[in-house]
């Protein structure tokens, strides 16, 4: 379920005045379920030469539906071959996908790009970074260069639609062995025990079944 608010019907320009009342539109479809395949062997993804907004452009953590260089960086991941394009920032740090957070694993450790990155702060990420610290996984947020990406032990995205959904390949190059690693599937098994928790539904996240 998406829930967009406008400025409401008005003429055409940038002036906001005489525009109103603000329109809502809920809008409404089945959850798409994630392969299985997915799941257990992970996904491809390509950093891109695609840019993520700046915060003095439009701010990454306003969740916006102006989303025209998150869709030209999703065509960019489309010619690829990928799912997933992943988006630096004007310093050539990483920040996030462009429908998801992404984090990596070093050793035992878990580490994302920081907010001051440049990217929109999702809910799946902050709880999968709950759950690890709770698990005493150590956690950190800084500032990560593509090659700390394609050099990591392990990496993951995560998203309300995609839970977490391992990456088994960056650019082309297999991330480690290529295939899921044991942080990742701790996690992966602490949060479905939270999505199961919260809402006893008896399927896994992504699943349309009951």
């Amino acid at each position: 379920m998406r829930v967009i608010l406008s400025r409401g019907v008005g003429g055409i320009g940038y002036d906001p005045e005489g525009c109103g009342p603000p329109t809502v539109v809920i809008h409404v479809r089945p959850c798409p379920e994630i392969p299985a395949g997915w799941l257990r062997e992970g996904v491809d993804v390509a950093i891109v030469d695609v840019t993520r907004n700046t915060v003095s452009a439009v701010d990454p953590a306003i969740k916006s539906s102006n989303l025209l260089n998150n869709l030209l960086a999703w065509q960019a991941a489309r010619r690829l071959g990928v799912l997933e394009p992943i988006l630096p920032n004007a310093q050539g740090r990483l920040t996030e996908g462009a429908t998801s957070n992404v984090l990596l694993v070093r050793g035992s450790r878990v580490a994302t790009p920081s907010l001051e990155s440049g990217l929109l702060r999702g809910i799946t990420r902050d709880l999968v970074l709950e759950l690890a610290r709770g698990d005493g996984i150590e956690v950190a947020e800084e500032d990560l260069a593509p090659e700390d990406l394609r050099g990591a032990d392990e990496a993951f995205l995560t998203s309300t639609l995609k839970g977490i959904l391992p990456i088994r390949r960056c650019d082309g190059w297999p991330i480690r062995e290529g295939r899921p690693g044991p942080v990742t599937r701790r996690l992966m098994e602490l949060f479905e025990a939270r999505v199961q928790a919260e809402t006893k539904a008896g399927s896994a996240p992504g699943s349309s079944s009951r």
